[in-house]
């Protein structure tokens, strides 16, 4: 995989920034998500021993890794779902609502939906989950898939 580098930077854990990746530079490491529930600061891992279970930022600890900026999401269209009420969050589904982006999450209560952008809350009348969706960055041939979700789905 080539990978353009000019925004990556090397960050430990709790200092990853919105909107970018976290992967990891050790071997048994796991990728994150920086995001909101409510306005507390959560940290979504997205594989290992825990797939897609969030808690507090500050909970967590991990080697530095790195940083990538400017990630994207593609969604597999087939696998939309509406989202009506909480009973219709799944652990792992990329939510759309209104302007907002979420990946759900499970946190000890129960499954969340963790914003990754945080322009205010979602509306739930607005919102579709999908259940196969992918990070990536770049785009035509120079599209690099860093993540995909469920990832035994083809390509």
């Amino acid at each position: 995989m080539m990978l353009d580098l000019s925004g990556v930077s090397r960050v430990g854990i709790r200092e990853l920034s919105e909107r970018c990746l976290f992967v990891p530079v050790a071997e048994d490491g796991c990728y994150f998500l920086a995001g909101r529930m409510r306005e507390v600061e959560m940290l979504v891992a997205l594989d290992g021993e825990k797939p897609f279970f969030t808690s507090e930022r500050s909970q967590w600890t991990r080697p530095p890794g790195l940083q990538i900026p400017g990630v994207r999401f593609e969604v597999d269209l087939d696998t939309k779902t509406p989202v009506q009420g909480s009973m219709d969050l799944k652990k792992g589904m990329l939510l759309l609502s209104g302007h907002l982006v979420g990946i759900v999450a499970r946190e000890n209560s129960g499954n969340f939906p963790i914003w990754l952008t945080h322009q205010g809350q979602g509306t739930s009348d607005a919102a579709a989950g999908f259940t196969s969706w992918q990070i990536v960055t770049g785009s035509g041939a120079d599209k690099q898939i860093l993540f995909k979700h469920p990832a035994n789905q083809g390509s």
